[in-house]
């Protein structure tokens, strides 16, 4: 039995609603090289499809197992951890603290 790993990543990226570059651009990988992949033209090392898992925040044995769609939880934090990707660790930790008090403001209404 073959598994289909342009596939799963494909269905992973359109249920997380990220495009190939914000996607690739997480993975430090180009939006070619991810549309090869997609498309199976081309076979992604173990560690490509690590540093992709990590943007969609799953474990490698997830991503080559049958589980269950993604929850709205998992689709918001993956675009949450994709939009951090690409920041310092005093800007995650500013973002981080903005959201801690945006959250508290809201828990007071």
């Amino acid at each position: 039995m073959s598994y289909n790993i342009g596939l799963r990543l494909r269905n992973l990226r359109k249920t997380a609603r990220l495009s190939q570059e914000q996607t690739a651009l997480a993975a430090n990988i180009t939006p070619a090289y991810l549309g090869q992949i997609e498309r199976n033209e081309k076979n992604p090392t173990i560690l490509t499809i690590e540093k992709l898992c990590t943007v969609f925040n799953i474990s490698l044995s997830e991503f080559f197992s049958n589980h269950k769609p993604a929850s709205n939880d998992d689709v918001f934090l993956n675009r949450i951890t994709v939009m951090l990707s690409n920041r310092t660790d005093v800007e995650k930790e500013k973002i981080y603290r903005l959201i801690k008090t945006a959250l508290s403001l809201s828990d007071t209404d």
